[in-house]
This record gives C-alpha cells, sequence and structure tokens, in this order.
C-alpha cells in the first residue's frame, strides 16, 4: 500500500533532515558503507535494549542479549562491563 499523498515525505527533505541532525550531532553520519552502517544500527539497537532491560530488572534477558555482543564484538569493553553488573546482579559470581 502507499501512503496517501498528505503524509508521504520528500526525499530531497529527508536527505536534508538528517544531514541537519549529522551537523548537530544527534546522529553518526553513515559514510558511504550502508550495509556497515545497517550493522551498527542493529548492534547499538541490541545494545540498548539490553540496558531497558537491566533498568527494569530483567537481568537474565539482559545477559542474554551482552553475552551475544561480548561474543561478536570483544574490543567493546561496555558489553562486558553491563553483562558483568547482570551477573552480579543475578547473583552468579
Amino acid at each position: 500500500g502507499m501512503l496517501p499523498e498528505n503524509v508521504r515525505q520528500d526525499p530531497v527533505e529527508s536527505r536534508k533532515a538528517l544531514q541537519q541532525l549529522i551537523e548537530l550531532g544527534y546522529v553518526e553520519d553513515p559514510g558511504p558503507d550502508k550495509q556497515k552502517a545497517a550493522e551498527r544500527a542493529i548492534l547499538e539497537s541490541q545494545y540498548n535494549l539490553a540496558r531497558v532491560f537491566i533498568g527494569s530488572f530483567r537481568y537474565p534477558e539482559a545477559a542474554g542479549i551482552l553475552t551475544d555482543l561480548v561474543k561478536s564484538n570483544e574490543d567493546q569493553g561496555r558489553f562486558t562491563i553491563r553483562l558483568a553488573r547482570c551477573y552480579f546482579e543475578m547473583g552468579k559470581f
């Protein structure tokens, strides 16, 4: 289905809005590699979901996500630190 004319976005205006958000520092410039930018967005989405789980005391759910993130991104200490907190809160020393 197509959106009605009154709610469609002009692609030129959308690009201008995105560029303005990049210049203001609200979003990262995706750069020329769109695949890598999409992978980064998924990674950050998963990390943020884990943080939501931690904030709502759902440590096992957060630990599952963070375990996968640590395995695939060993250089990201922030994932390891959050995972350690989950284990601590679950009493898994």
